[in-house]
């Protein structure tokens, strides 16, 4: 558990690989672009993201920083 925090912490990541993917469903319905730093595009996250496009028509994508740095954008589809 401590090598995993340390990994995202060396590279200064917003947010670990498991919150990553979490965060996509809530930002989907956010008016906006929305941004987070994190440093690895897991499998979970890019299933997340596809299947959170085709429901709510959401934009992505990933800005490489550097080897393990990475930032996410979400361009949000508010349903209201």
């Amino acid at each position: 558990a401590a090598k995993k925090f340390i990994d995202d912490y060396e590279f200064h990541a917003c947010v670990d690989q498991h919150l990553a993917d979490m965060l996509v469903l809530p930002l989907s319905f956010v008016k906006g672009k929305s941004k987070y730093k994190i440093s690895r595009i897991t499998t979970h996250l890019l299933t997340n993201l596809e299947v959170i496009r085709m429901l709510n028509s959401i934009e992505y994508h990933f800005e490489k920083i550097s080897e393990n740095e990475f930032v996410l954008s979400i361009e949000g589809n508010p349903v209201i």
